[in-house]
């Protein structure tokens, strides 16, 4: 596992459930959770993140064996 794919894992990355009338519907709403024990804080980041920011895009069919490796 690359980590890449651990960080999507962990951050929970899941298309929104709202769009806008002018959006392309090619971002993600990824959740950050940050919980500190000694004093029970839990932070939650709710914020929209493009495929262009997360390097989310797809493999194109000539180099499909080796995108992960970007």
């Amino acid at each position: 596992m690359t980590r890449s794919t651990r960080l999507i894992r962990s951050t929970q990355a899941t298309q929104p459930e709202t769009r806008d009338d002018n959006d392309d519907g090619n971002y993600f709403r990824v959740k950050l959770r940050c919980r500190i024990t000694k004093k029970d804080v839990s932070i939650e980041l709710e914020t929209k993140a493009t495929m262009k920011k997360l390097s989310l895009k797809p493999p194109k069919e000539k180099n499909q064996k080796r995108w992960w490796r970007r």
